[in-house]
């Protein structure tokens, strides 16, 4: 069930899945702990506007193990060709900065170039190196930070907002 296209060295992308409820934990992005029957909730709002949606909620797969690891939250603006990432990594993954950072580097090319937008948004925090070093990686920039934006534990971090421009837009309108 793995998708060639969205697979990278260590995770993979792949639509939700039924059993996925029991795991809402792990990709969804919430302070609060949520159960099974919340993460059933979800996955049926989510199934029953999967035609012409404006959010797609991906699972984000380890692939030594097939163990559910987080989630891409990827919300689009159609009417102006752009999209918001957010990705949610599970608590108790100890490496969830570099799965992170490789989930980047697998979504960001697709939607650019699948999805032919103009621009896509990954929304970090400020304590991710290696996922803020993927987005530079892949051409983003640094466009929004908002000091000390998120509580963590010993503190605050700032939330960053990375963005790129799809280069093939600029090679049409040159």
């Amino acid at each position: 069930m793995r998708p060639t296209y969205l697979t990278g060295e260590r995770v993979y992308l792949r639509g939700m899945l039924d059993d996925d409820k029991a795991h809402t934990v792990a990709w969804y992005p919430s302070t609060f702990p949520v159960n099974a029957p919340f993460g059933e909730q979800q996955l049926t709002e989510l199934h029953g506007k999967i035609w012409g949606a404006s959010m797609y909620q991906l699972a984000i797969v380890n692939t030594a193990d097939d163990r559910l690891v987080g989630g891409a939250r990827v919300s689009f603006a159609q009417r102006d060709r752009k999209a918001k990432v957010e990705i949610h990594m599970a608590p108790w993954v100890d490496d969830a900065d570099v799965l992170r950072a490789e989930a980047l580097r697998v979504l960001v090319p697709w939607l650019l170039e699948d999805h032919n937008l103009r621009r896509v948004d990954a929304h970090l925090e400020s304590n991710q190196p290696a996922s803020i070093a993927a987005a530079e990686e892949l051409g983003m920039f640094e466009a929004v930070r908002l000091r000390e934006f998120w509580r963590r534990p010993g503190g605050r971090v700032d939330a960053v907002i990375y963005q790129i421009f799809n280069p093939h837009e600029e090679q049409r309108h040159a």
